[in-house]
C-alpha cells in the first residue's frame, strides 16, 4: 500500500505545475537545468528557470502566456532553452548588453531592437569613432560573441541576457 501512495505521490507531482531545478557543477561544465512542464505558461517556468539557473532571462509580452508541455533533465542552459521554445513555438537569443542599459527592463523594445539588428541586410558593420564615445558592432550570421573573452566582456560592462521572442506574432 505504501508503495502505491508513493508512486500516487510521484505521478502527482509530474502531473502538477513545473518543477525546475538547477545544480552547479565543476566550472569546467556548464549549469544543468531540469524542469518539467505540462500545460505552464512559459512564463511561468521561466521564472523558475531564472531562479534556479541565476541567468537573467527576459520574456516578449506576446510569448508570455504561451502554455507549453516539456521536460528537460540535466541539459545546458542553452540546450534546455532551445527545447523550452520548441515546445511554444518561441524563438531565444543569448545577447550582452551594457548591464545599465534601460533595454534590460523593457523586454518588447529589447525584442524589436534585436529584430532589427538581425534582419539587415547589409554587410557586418563596426563603427568605432563617433561624435559620442560609443561604437556598434553588428556581424550578421556570425557567432561572434563567441571569439569575443570573457575578460573582455566584463571590462566592457556587458551582461548577458537570454532574450526569449515571439518572432510569429
Amino acid at each position: 500500500m505504501t508503495r502505491y501512495f508513493i508512486l500516487f505521490l510521484v505521478l502527482l507531482a509530474c502531473v502538477c505545475n513545473a518543477q525546475v531545478t538547477a545544480a552547479i557543477t565543476p566550472t569546467d561544465k556548464p549549469l544543468l537545468v531540469t524542469f518539467h512542464a505540462t500545460d505552464e505558461k512559459i512564463s511561468s517556468v521561466l521564472d523558475r528557470v531564472a531562479e534556479t539557473s541565476k541567468a537573467r532571462l527576459m520574456l516578449e509580452k506576446t510569448a508570455a502566456d504561451i502554455k507549453i508541455n516539456t521536460w528537460v533533465k540535466d541539459l545546458p542552459i542553452d540546450e534546455a532553452l532551445t527545447a523550452l521554445c520548441k515546445a511554444g513555438d518561441v524563438e531565444w537569443r543569448k545577447i550582452y548588453i551594457k548591464a545599465d542599459s534601460p533595454l534590460l527592463k523593457k523586454p518588447d523594445s529589447m525584442a524589436a531592437t534585436v529584430r532589427l539588428m538581425a534582419g539587415m541586410q547589409y554587410p557586418d558593420i563596426l563603427i568605432d569613432k563617433t561624435s559620442k564615445p560609443e561604437s556598434l558592432v553588428h556581424i550578421a550570421n556570425q557567432p561572434a560573441v563567441d571569439a569575443i573573452p570573457e575578460k573582455m566582456r566584463k571590462d566592457l560592462g556587458m551582461v548577458a541576457v537570454y532574450l526569449i521572442t515571439n518572432d510569429k506574432a
